[in-house]
């Protein structure tokens, strides 16, 4: 019989199963991902999209979009 171990999260350490094709390595638990993402947004001041963003069918770059 093989033993595994399941990999564990990389910010709070808990043992989690990634979906198919998610690196674990890479990744965070289901518990972390959602208050990682939001602290990363807050971090680099990202924002969802707006179709103000948008010029016709462009999205032209974020430092471009205030000219």
């Amino acid at each position: 019989m093989d033993h595994f171990e399941l990999p564990r999260c990389r910010y709070c350490g808990r043992k989690w199963r990634p979906k198919d094709g998610v690196v674990a390595s890479e990744s965070y638990c289901s518990a972390c991902a959602s208050d990682r993402l939001r602290a990363a947004s807050a971090e680099h001041g990202l924002a969802p999209l707006e179709a103000s963003d948008l010029i016709g069918r462009y999205l032209p770059r974020r430092a471009r979009r205030a000219i």
